[in-house]
């Protein structure tokens, strides 16, 4: 594994932040920071992910820099729908939208953006930019209880959140989350896999 340690310091300068300010800012010893920019310790994913915020770089490139995956291995998510400010789920042509790249995501999830800053109602308004990475979106309802989901209602609604099964109805669900259903018969939903707000 081969760092490109003066891309690093570069980057640090620019920031204007130094090695031991960055270890600082994410949770590690000085000499773990040490460590890391000699290849003596592995990178967490967490860590990749913080210092690509802390220097203000693409987190392909940091990845890049440090020896771990050559810019091609990160493969882009495209945003597959979008919630508009009426809460309604809108499907997007292929390749309109790109969502940021995260790691430990299952290869071809997809990506939902919620463009929701003119919302009038005020739970779409708290996750407008939200890109919400799910897996296939399923019939099979049940099997996502006790699980973060985006899910979609007979009636048309959407809702975000943990999905329970209804005290009063055996075969209709909740969603307790920034996007609440109640007592609702569910057609389809999706797990959630991450959430960049």
């Amino acid at each position: 594994m081969t760092i490109d340690k003066p891309w690093f310091r570069q980057q640090f300068d620019s920031a204007n932040i130094s090695q031991n300010q960055v270890a600082q800012e994410l949770g590690i010893p000085r000499s773990a920071m040490t460590k890391l920019l000699t290849g003596k310790r592995a990178l967490k994913a967490s860590e990749a992910v913080q210092l690509a915020e802390i220097i203000d770089a693409p987190l392909p490139e940091v990845l890049t820099r440090f020896g771990i995956l050559p810019p091609a291995e990160i493969d882009p998510v495209l945003v597959s729908h979008i919630v508009d400010n009426m809460g309604q789920l809108n499907a997007l042509p292929r390749g309109a939208a790109v969502a940021p790249p995260v790691l430990e995501i299952p290869h071809h999830c997809h990506c939902i953006q919620f463009r929701t800053a003119s919302a009038t109602a005020e739970e779409l308004r708290t996750v407008d930019g939200w890109y919400v990475y799910t897996g296939p979106f399923t019939t099979s309802v049940q099997q996502a209880v006790g699980r973060w989901v985006i899910a979609i209602s007979r009636a048309g609604e959407l809702g975000v959140g943990m999905l329970y099964r209804s005290y009063k109805n055996y075969h209709q669900y909740n969603i307790v989350g920034p996007m609440p259903l109640s007592e609702s018969d569910i057609a389809e939903c999706a797990a959630v896999l991450h959430i960049v707000t």
